[in-house]
């Protein structure tokens, strides 16, 4: 989401971690949203190197979160971008979910399955690239980073979130996007994220 938290005199950059991980005893869930997961690995550890506890009892991974690559942020610097989007791939992923096409952190368990989706989606991502004159990407880099990322991820995640809400009795604070305007079916299209961002969703 991209939350400045301030605690007393410190000050805390969150982009993919929930802001109630500062808050002891709480479990903070990551839903079905867009995920990068090197970028979520990179924020674990810059947080637990700041004193912020963080381990798969207080944080959860939904398996059907979607996972943003490499090549996602590189379609949408090349198509996106005259939209004033954060080029953060975040478009492209859910474009990929809606073709189904997309990787799901649930592909982390497989990862011959894992592979064979992300050749075929770097094939496909570069030619769209080369259409918009952009530079191709290279499928191992693309494998690299996920692979990278699945060991340490892999921990906390849930193949269950919804028993999670069940288990707590309805006692939950959603953390959601900005708001209606920006809601990919009732906001201010097409300036508006890649998901749906009112309460029903």
């Amino acid at each position: 989401a991209g939350h400045t938290v301030v605690i007393g005199d410190k000050k805390y950059a969150l982009h993919q971690v929930p802001s109630g991980i500062f808050r002891k005893g709480k479990k903070c869930v990551i839903g079905n949203i867009a995920l990068n997961p090197g970028l979520l690995v990179s924020e674990i550890t810059k947080l637990r190197g700041l004193g912020v506890d963080i381990n798969p009892n207080n944080l959860v991974i939904s398996n059907l979160a979607n996972l943003t690559t490499l090549y996602d942020r590189e379609l949408d610097g090349a198509s996106c971008g005259r939209l004033g989007t954060t080029k953060k791939g975040i478009g492209p992923t859910y474009a990929n979910k809606k073709t189904r096409t997309g990787l799901l952190v649930h592909d982390f368990f497989d990862v011959k399955k894992l592979e064979e989706k992300v050749r075929e989606n770097t094939l496909f991502a570069n030619h769209v690239l080369n259409f918009y004159n952009a530079s191709p990407v290279d499928v191992s880099e693309v494998l690299e980073e996920l692979l990278s990322a699945r060991e340490k991820l892999l921990p906390f995640v849930s193949k269950d979130v919804q028993g999670l809400v069940y288990f707590n009795d309805g006692s939950l604070l959603f953390e959601g996007a900005q708001g209606t305007l920006l809601d990919n079916d009732l906001g201010t299209y097409p300036y508006v994220t890649g998901s749906n961002t009112v309460i029903g969703a």
